[in-house]
């Protein structure tokens, strides 16, 4: 384990792995400019610790997961795909780490917000559910989110999230589906979160 923020953990890397190191800090560099905002000193102000997995595990379709595995801790783990995407698909690992990394570091967020950020995205952007289905709204080919935004309230917030950090490159030139509105939302509602109007 190496500690690389205050509250940030990574573990399972080797001496092989500085330039997926760096990359990782470069995208909470990314995502702490971008909104104005300091992630290790988030993660201080709810007493949480991000532990940084990376796992060898072999998954078809899941680049990452984040969860709260108790009161104190937030875990992303990063498997394979993170790295090379699906099928070795992505060829710049390093861009396709990035893009991983602050997806979930959107989860993250939304996990220390208690969910506020990801339902507020959904009721301004009068999106909603049908038994469990998802209906992102919005305007554009997917309805102004990802093909993955499509999955839950949860991801389309991340996806959202993740856009505004990535542009329209990001994953394979997915970020040109989300709208505007959507993008000036998510900035408005972690704005919001950042001085605590929630």
């Amino acid at each position: 384990m190496r500690r690389i923020y205050n509250n940030v953990i990574i573990k399972n890397f080797n001496s092989s792995s500085a330039n997926y190191i760096r990359t990782i800090q470069c995208a909470i560099e990314a995502v702490n400019y971008l909104f104005n905002i300091d992630i290790d000193s988030f993660l201080a102000r709810y007493n949480k610790v991000l532990y940084i997995i990376k796992r060898e595990i072999s998954t078809h379709h899941i680049s990452a997961l984040t969860k709260e595995n108790n009161m104190n801790s937030v875990y992303i783990y990063l498997y394979n795909n993170s790295f090379n995407g699906n099928n070795n698909f992505f060829k710049n690992a390093n861009k396709n780490l990035f893009d991983s990394i602050v997806h979930e570091f959107g989860h993250v967020l939304d996990i220390l917000s208690s969910f506020y950020l990801s339902c507020s995205l959904m009721q301004e952007t009068n999106s909603y559910y049908i038994n469990t289905e998802y209906f992102p709204c919005g305007t554009g080919d997917y309805n102004g989110t990802t093909k993955l935004g499509h999955m839950n309230h949860y991801e389309d917030f991340a996806e959202s999230f993740t856009v505004c950090v990535c542009g329209a490159e990001y994953e394979d030139m997915q970020g040109v589906y989300v709208n505007s509105f959507r993008k000036k939302t998510t900035k408005k509602i972690i704005r919001d979160f950042k001085y605590g109007k929630y």
